[in-house]
């Protein structure tokens, strides 16, 4: 083996350098793109972060015109008190909606009360039967719609009689309305 290489003394230098490619250049090479790759990853981070950080006053203003309206639409809300005393003023106001615009009432009957936990609010729903002349009925949604909290009409039928060119006659009808409470905290 001396002899093959003491013939080749080119070939002694060809195994010093690639012995040199195989222990030092390779390894560095790999040591270099480790470093690369950990570098392009902290640029993505760095990236995501101030990105984060422009849209943080973007977020913050979105926050503020979020709580405006909810400030705003906890006032259509009825407070929060307790279930019997709620119920009767409820009713009450409704017997007295029903004869200011001469109709009346002919049962008045609570149906399910249903917590919305998600909206933190109560729902209590209201049937009410009531007769009376027909052109009073849009006068008494209207003085409904006008109340400042909000009661949504989930329901509404009515049957109509004696109506002639000059009347659009009497009416039996029903509503179902939906109240919504506050929920204690």
């Amino acid at each position: 083996m001396m002899e093959a290489l003491k013939k080749h003394p080119s070939l002694i230098v060809l195994i010093a350098l690639l012995c040199v490619i195989k222990f030092i250049v390779v390894p560095i090479t790999e040591w270099q793109a480790l470093q690369v790759a950990d570098i392009r990853l902290l640029n993505k981070r760095i990236v995501r972060a101030e990105s984060a950080l422009m849209q943080q006053a973007q977020n913050t203003e979105a926050l503020s015109q979020l709580q405006l309206r909810v400030t705003s639409n906890n006032g259509l809300l009825y407070p929060h008190e307790s279930e019997n005393t709620f119920q009767l003023q409820i009713q009450q106001k409704i017997e007295e909606l029903l004869a200011q615009y001469q109709l009346k009432s002919t049962n008045i009957g609570w149906l399910r009360t249903e917590d919305i936990k998600e909206y933190q609010v109560i729902r209590y729903q209201l049937q009410v039967r009531f007769e009376g002349p027909m052109v009073y009925v849009p006068s008494f949604q209207l003085a409904l719609e006008q109340l400042p909290q909000w009661i949504e009409v989930s329901q509404f039928t009515a049957g109509l009689r004696y109506q002639s060119s000059t009347s659009l006659g009497d009416t039996n009808g029903m509503f179902v309305l939906d109240f919504f409470m506050e929920q204690s905290h």
